[in-house]
């Protein structure tokens, strides 16, 4: 009787090991500060050490209005570009990354958690100031020479955005959208386009890159105006001018699951009905 009950409560807990979701873990390599899952070598985020991956700065922006497009002029207060990872914690599910810049009077915190009991297990991100006087933040991340960039709403000019600057302001498209000579004859009456401008604009994006066992999606939970930095083959920015960063990044093993993944966050059409 003891030896069956024995038996019967090692292959239990062997049982609820093995269902045992994975870890988040942080492994430093060369330079290179890496979140991954226990379980997959492949990073959910990858942030440089030996450059800025962090940056905030205190902009003035003046916007004009016309022909429902947008022009902005900005004007640089204050850049800090120097941050300082002073301590980090790390748990089963969560890591928290404290920091401070040391050329301004201003400290950080980086937070990735691992939501393992939601569907989908998305992962959030956030990063927040004690200073929010700073409006404009740049996120330095890692990319990777092979990989494409799909999504960012409705994109009219690309379909891949790798070594691009996309701008994510929703505004009538203009004319010429950057093509020669139409785009410089519209300049003179102001509506001229560009290759990105939109009129459905969304900070969210699918990574594919060959011979890949999973595909990453990132997306920014803001109604502020962002841009991506995707020129530089190793490395992305993303930029929000905002004084605080809320993103989910997934990781899936097809495509596909990563648009289930976002419409299960942002809501998903109705079936039509029979009649439709």
């Amino acid at each position: 009787m003891n030896y069956l009950l024995i038996s019967l409560l090692t292959g239990l807990s062997l049982s609820i090991w093995a269902q045992a979701p994975p870890q988040l873990d942080l492994i430093k390599e060369e330079n290179i500060l890496h979140f991954k899952l226990s379980n997959n070598d492949q990073a959910i985020l990858s942030l440089p050490l030996d450059q800025a991956f962090l940056t905030v700065a205190q902009h003035e922006t003046k916007t004009n209005y016309r022909y429902a497009s947008y022009h902005f002029k900005e004007k640089t207060i204050k850049r800090c570009q120097k941050p300082v990872i002073e301590d980090i914690q790390q748990e089963a599910y969560q890591a928290l990354v404290k920091g401070k810049f040391s050329d301004c009077p201003c400290t950080f915190e980086l937070q990735l958690v691992y939501n393992y009991e939601l569907d989908y297990t998305p992962f959030d991100l956030h990063i927040t100031l004690s200073d929010n006087s700073y409006n404009r933040i740049f996120l330095k991340y890692q990319s990777h020479p092979e990989e494409h960039f799909y999504g960012f709403g409705q994109q009219y000019s690309n379909f891949d955005l790798k070594g691009k600057k996309p701008v994510l302001l929703a505004e009538e498209s203009g004319i010429g959208r950057g093509d020669k000579p139409i785009t410089g004859w519209a300049k003179l009456f102001g509506v001229a386009g560009n290759e990105y401008t939109t009129h459905f604009a969304v900070p969210f994006y699918i990574n594919i890159q060959a011979k890949q066992t999973r595909y990453k999606a990132l997306w920014l939970n803001t109604t502020a105006l962002s841009k991506f930095d995707l020129t530089d083959p190793n490395w992305a920015i993303a930029e929000l001018w905002d004084n605080h960063l809320n993103a989910k990044l997934w990781q899936m093993p097809e495509p596909m699951d990563l648009v289930r993944a976002y419409t299960s966050e942002i809501g998903r059409f109705p079936p039509l009905p029979d009649w439709g």
